[in-house]
């Protein structure tokens, strides 16, 4: 594809090996380009590239603008991976571990200065070994997925596993903040986590599936409890560290119609989804009630349909029902929709939410908002 082509020339011009592009390219190429710069995470360093054009070969300049604003996002979030790693280094090293940043933010520093800031950073990887020891195990922030893909014509059928490790420093908030009702613990220890998922995914034509399962145990998890000390409670909500281990599945199927019947079938998607979770939580104190852990959305049911009613008019509905765990927490369903009339250059449209005007509660005691309507207007440039 000549489009390839030129988006392989213009990383060549990144790195010093060609002054500009064999030719100039037409507006929707530039498109292309962009798109393919952004699905191989490569859209900060083809920027690069795009800088050191000459004029004539500049791309659009709605398109130069939009790409240049993707370029300081990139910057700004390298900049914050990158001390993020500073502090996770210092941690270790604080706590009697030599460590390696490895792969993503571990090769930044191979990069030219200029071209650093510009690489897509992802996750956060860490060898990490106690000191004095020349071989060590990886204790944390480790990751390790595997995959395997089958393809039988229009058909595809993807196994997934994974088991991942982190670790996460309890905030200033969870150590040292003390104000009404709130009391913050200097003696927290860093929540630290192991997480295992397994799954399938189908996808044939006009159908979708999704199954998985996962296990998640954690320990030193950070709470805001109440309990009971000596028979007696302050009513005052602390930060304390507990274990937890959770399991659940979630299930997820789709179905596209316009995929088997054509553009001319009024219905475009249909979908089902449902999620189960139980906990298992453990606490060194007499607990009586919990910010976050005992109070966890144990079942969710939702049901999605799309499709058009006439011409351009289209409507989305979508239903959820949820239960969540804890005393008095009674389970609730809702209805939300969204109508709208889609031109090409505008849209109208009315959102609607909580349609039937339930009466429902969060967390017990939180009344949530009855029906409410929000109408507006897209335009498209």
């Amino acid at each position: 594809m000549e489009n390839k082509s030129l988006f392989f020339e213009l990383l060549q011009v990144v790195i010093g090996n060609r002054l500009g592009l064999s030719r100039v390219p037409t507006p929707e190429e530039w498109e292309e380009i962009y798109e393919m710069s952004k699905k191989q995470s490569l859209a900060g360093i083809a920027f690069a590239g795009v800088e050191r054009l000459p004029q004539e070969q500049m791309p659009p300049g709605k398109r130069i603008r939009q790409w240049a604003v993707k370029a300081e996002k990139i910057r700004e979030h390298n900049a914050k991976v990158s001390e993020d790693c500073r502090v996770i280094s210092r941690f270790f090293e604080e706590n009697g571990f030599d460590c390696v940043i490895l792969k993503g933010q571990g090769n930044f520093a191979y990069y030219p200065e200029w071209l650093q800031g510009l690489r897509s950073a992802g996750d956060i990887d860490v060898w990490c070994w106690p000191k004095g020891k020349k071989n060590g195990n990886v204790l944390a922030l480790r990751r390790c997925s595997g995959e395997q893909s089958s393809e039988y014509g229009n058909r595809k059928l993807d196994l997934f596993l994974s088991w991942n490790m982190a670790l996460r420093m309890p905030t200033f908030t969870d150590l040292y903040y003390s104000g009404v009702g709130i009391e913050g613990n200097q003696d927290l220890k860093p929540e630290k986590s192991n997480d295992v998922q397994i799954g399938i995914e189908y996808v044939a034509k006009g159908l979708r599936v999704k199954a998985q399962g996962f296990y998640s145990h954690k320990t030193d998890m950070i709470d805001w409890v109440k309990y009971r000390e000596n028979g007696t409670t302050d009513e005052i909500f602390h930060s304390v560290n507990f274990q937890l281990d959770n399991v659940g599945y979630e299930a997820d199927v789709d179905f596209l119609a316009r995929e088997i019947w054509g553009e001319e079938c009024p219905l475009r998607k249909f979908g089902v989804k449902y999620s189960y979770i139980s906990e298992k939580s453990d606490y060194q104190v007499d607990v009586i009630s919990s910010k976050y852990a005992m109070d966890y959305l144990r079942h969710k049911l939702l049901l999605n349909a799309d499709g058009r009613v006439w011409k351009r008019l289209n409507l989305s509905l979508n239903w959820r029902w949820q239960d969540r765990v804890g005393e008095n927490n009674a389970p609730y369903a809702l209805m939300d929709g969204r109508l709208s009339w889609d031109a090409r250059h505008y849209s109208l449209y009315v959102n609607a939410t909580n349609i039937f005007n339930k009466e429902y509660y969060d967390y017990v005691s939180i009344r949530q908002p009855g029906r409410c309507f929000i109408a507006g207007m897209k335009w498209m440039f």
